[in-house]
């Protein structure tokens, strides 16, 4: 279905020149971009009110099959996956089925959580869980349909009862949204990503070129992981993951990564192109339906506290004078950003299939192309 068309749009369309032109830079940004990072593809979209603003493809989604990446390219999304799993809380809070301020243990029916926060601290990372090494937490996609989630789930949460809150209480935590799906499943009982689909995906009433799901549905459109050949990732692999499981195959420049996903969905198991992602943050701005005003209100609202500035499953900062929102995502098998900038009514993205392990602001040097040109 069409868009809506947002009140403001009409002020903040482009000239055609114009647009071409920050499209043209941006596409040699994102070639740069893509092979400094290691990245054999690429997608960045940047889109304000009804428009299309920047749109680029870049490079291949699997060099071995010289299959290029396209708008309708799926990618791991990894932790952007949190920005869904906070708006779906939300929306249970809003309904009335959750309570921010409740004890997460209490939220998630776990005993012996006593030490640790709330379920909206834990939203802020503020909860004082600690973080284990989450790049183990995988499995491939041939193993998808017999892995057993409930099972990872509480091995991990049966090893937090009668522990302590770590001291650094702002710590970032894949744990803590371990707990918050259990919180999101009792609360809607039912499965999270069953809950994630009603709550938030359906919502969205988005098109079929905008992908967002918890499953690789279509294995050929979707992006495989590649590593540098001679990087120092390929170096280290064997010390971060199980080798043998997670490659397939090498040529002279790459070593390819078998599709996989995390083994915990709320903390990291969304599939998206750089369309459907940027249908969650119009809706987040409220350009196109799906969310709640309530639910859009809280996850565009900085809570002071302990850390970077963030809010409930977001960060905060700046590019100039732009305040943003936004939430990064990586691991072996890629690294992607999403970005909304509320002041702007506009919403970046980009996607790649090169590794990631930590918030890398790619978008800072992206969007002042068009921040700029606007």
């Amino acid at each position: 279905m069409p868009w809506p068309r947002s009140p403001r749009a009409s002020a903040l369309q482009w000239p055609a020149r114009r647009r071409d032109g920050v499209t043209a830079c941006a596409a040699q940004r994102v070639a740069v971009l893509a092979e400094r990072r290691g990245a054999a593809g690429a997608q960045y979209l940047v889109v304000r009110g009804d428009q299309t603003e920047v749109e680029v493809c870049h490079g291949m989604a699997d060099a071995a099959l010289a299959r290029p990446v396209t708008p309708e390219t799926t990618f791991n999304a990894y932790s952007i996956t949190k920005t869904f799993t906070a708006a779906a809380v939300l929306a249970l809070v809003e309904s009335g089925r959750l309570d921010l301020d409740a004890p997460i243990g209490t939220a998630a029916a776990v005993p012996g959580l006593e030490a640790y926060g709330s379920v909206r601290d834990t939203l802020l990372h503020r909860a004082g869980f600690r973080n284990p090494n989450p790049l183990r937490w995988i499995h491939t996609a041939k193993e998808h349909k017999r892995f057993d989630e409930a099972v990872f789930v509480r091995m991990q949460i049966d090893a937090l009862r009668g522990s302590q809150r770590r001291l650094a209480r702002s710590g970032y935590s894949n744990v803590g949204y371990l707990l918050l799906g259990r919180a999101i499943e009792r609360a809607w009982n039912g499965s999270f990503v069953e809950a994630e689909r009603a709550l938030v995906i359906d919502s969205l009433q988005g098109r079929d070129d905008e992908r967002l799901s918890f499953a690789i549905d279509a294995p050929e459109r979707h992006a495989r992981g590649h590593l540098r050949r001679f990087g120092l990732l390929n170096l280290l692999l064997g010390l971060l993951v199980d080798r043998s499981a997670i490659t397939r195959g090498s040529d002279r420049r790459w070593l390819y990564l078998r599709l996989h996903h995390v083994n915990g969905s709320a903390y990291g198991g969304l599939m998206a192109n750089a369309r459907g992602l940027a249908r969650f943050g119009q809706a987040l701005l409220g350009s196109v339906p799906g969310l709640a005003p309530a639910v859009r209100a809280q996850m565009l609202a900085v809570v002071p506290g302990p850390g970077p500035r963030r809010s409930l499953g977001w960060f905060s900062g700046r590019v100039g004078r732009h305040p943003w929102f936004a939430h990064a995502g990586g691991g072996l098998g890629g690294y992607g950003e999403l970005r909304v900038y509320p002041d702007a009514g506009a919403v970046s993205v980009l996607m790649t299939n090169g590794a990631g392990l930590s918030d890398a602001r790619c978008l800072d040097g992206l969007d002042t192309l068009w921040l700029r040109s606007g």
